[in-house]
């Protein structure tokens, strides 16, 4: 999978979703698809879970990191 293919499916996700903000559902599906980013983004402080305001930045650390 790569980063795009990773965003499309997440944003498809979302769309999918009836009770889950952006923010989780991207943070979920990055944990289920590469765990290692995922934690990263919680050691720098980047976490979207819970703030759909840090989903940008998020996801620049990602793609660089990808």
């Amino acid at each position: 999978m790569t980063f795009d293919e990773y965003v499309a499916a997440s944003e498809a996700e979302f769309r999918a979703s009836e009770n889950e903000r952006r923010g989780q559902v991207y943070w979920y599906h990055l944990y289920v698809r590469r765990p290692d980013l995922a934690k990263l983004s919680t050691v720098v402080g980047l976490d979207p879970f819970y703030d759909d305001d840090l989903l940008e930045a998020f996801l620049q650390e990602v793609a660089y990191a990808w």
